[in-house]
């Protein structure tokens, strides 16, 4: 057994929330529980220790802030097409396969890699993706919505 002091968020994870059959956590961290209480954990045919596999699982549990380091910019100036910022109206097509349908949505941030986060209104959550392959058509601008 490990010492549970070095990992309080075995406690209390991040994804913890109630459903209607009661509180339930992410995979993860259900999975680092059962490290925790002796069970082994093998990641490409090594065994890993206890505290290694502990934090190896805490880091992929989705509840967990994500570090993202990326520079924006004002504007994207794509090749032949309109300019992309803030508050732009768009269509997204997540998949790059004929007969995908396309999503509604906004741009949030213009980053400098030539990607864009973007608001979906179906799902109701945003996504980084590529600007050139992914924002099919531009539906005008609204005030920023951020």
């Amino acid at each position: 057994m490990t010492d549970l002091s070095q990992f309080p968020v075995l406690a209390d994870p991040a994804c913890r929330r109630d459903t209607k059959y009661g509180l339930a956590i992410c995979g993860f961290c259900t999975t680092a529980r059962s490290v925790a209480a002796g069970m082994r954990f093998i990641v490409k045919d090594r065994v890993l220790p206890v505290d290694e596999a502990i934090a190896y699982n805490l880091a992929r549990c989705p509840g967990q802030p994500q570090v993202e380091e990326r520079v924006v910019v004002d504007e994207i100036r794509r090749d032949g097409q309109r300019i992309l910022k803030a508050g732009t109206n768009v269509f997204v097509q997540l998949k790059r396969k004929p007969g995908t349908r396309r999503s509604d949505g906004y741009v949030v941030e213009c980053y400098e890699d030539g990607t864009v986060r973007v608001h979906l209104l179906e799902i109701a959550t945003t996504r980084v993706v590529a600007a050139d392959e992914f924002v099919v058509a531009r539906r005008g601008a609204t005030e920023e919505r951020v």
